[in-house]
């Protein structure tokens, strides 16, 4: 894909963009939490905390990164559409990868930067770039062991094109993980409930397994997993304009929790998946040699 083209399947302009990483938001979502969530949190405690925490995010975590992260210290990983750069941290911290970002607006990218600064790592490598100019995609042509894409692939057309550059800069032999958000069934009520505005941004046609795992049909990928991932996520959409959603998206993420709490009681590792309710679609594959 070239950088006219991809420019031209974008589904979201660079002001949108923005948008969420206004410093102002920023500084506020760093705002500690008020005595009464305070002492809430002291009450139920780190188990509890951990039991109802995200879902999707504990398998993520505790399942699918230790079985094929593991082993791979200093391996060169990046994420397309990396701000805030929280995720590339805590693989760092975890697995001792060395990790760049991309970002294509230059509020995401300096928010990326501010946060490998704060927990020592290069700032250097949060490239400012549009992740499918010719000049990005010859400079690390095959050069990641591993490629990350969340929540970014949904916002392009032509998605083939998409998931072509994520093979470009990945190395023989290394890993592509690919994940969306899955905005059918129950999760798209809650969008058209919520914001429906920026359903339009999505690209609604790849959020089926069969079209989603055809996206990585192509010579030379090695599908080591295709399928919808996370359970029910009732707080799927996170952003709302008026005072009254605010409220419903705050009632549905209370709601969330016993939710959370009841996947990991009954060991639903995997087992819960359906497409009217999981809450993304996840892609693992190798790059043959």
């Amino acid at each position: 894909m070239s950088q006219s083209t991809a420019s031209q399947d974008r589904l979201t302009e660079t002001a949108y963009w923005d948008s969420l990483y206004d410093p102002a938001a920023a500084s506020a979502a760093r705002r500690p939490p008020s005595r009464t969530k305070a002492l809430l949190r002291r009450l139920v405690g780190p188990k509890v905390r951990e039991l109802v925490q995200d879902y999707r995010e504990y398998l993520v975590w505790n399942t699918v990164y230790p079985q094929h992260l593991s082993g791979r210290k200093g391996a060169r990983v990046l994420e397309v559409g990396s701000a805030p750069g929280t995720h590339l941290v805590q693989l760092h911290q975890t697995y001792g990868l060395e990790c760049y970002g991309v970002e294509y607006t230059p509020r995401g990218a300096e928010l990326n930067k501010r946060v490998f600064q704060q927990h020592g790592l290069d700032p250097a490598k949060v490239i400012q770039a549009d992740f499918f100019s010719p000049e990005f995609q010859a400079r690390y042509r095959a050069y990641f062991d591993v490629v990350f894409s969340r929540g970014f692939i949904e916002h392009f057309r032509d998605v083939d094109g998409v998931v072509s550059a994520h093979l470009n800069v990945l190395a023989p032999g290394g890993l592509l993980f690919v994940s969306i958000p899955n905005l059918r069934g129950i999760n798209y009520g809650l969008a058209l409930l919520f914001c429906k505005e920026r359903l339009p941004l999505h690209n609604l046609t790849i959020m089926k397994r069969e079209r989603f795992s055809k996206l990585f049909d192509v010579k030379g990928l090695t599908p080591l997993h295709c399928g919808y991932f996370g359970g029910v996520n009732l707080h799927i959409v996170d952003t709302t304009t008026t005072r009254l959603k605010r409220l419903g998206l705050a009632v549905c993420a209370k709601a969330q929790l016993p939710v959370n709490l009841a996947y990991r009681i009954l060991r639903k590792r995997g087992g819960a998946e359906h497409p009217w309710f999981s809450s993304h679609l996840v892609f693992l594959g190798r790059k043959e040699r």
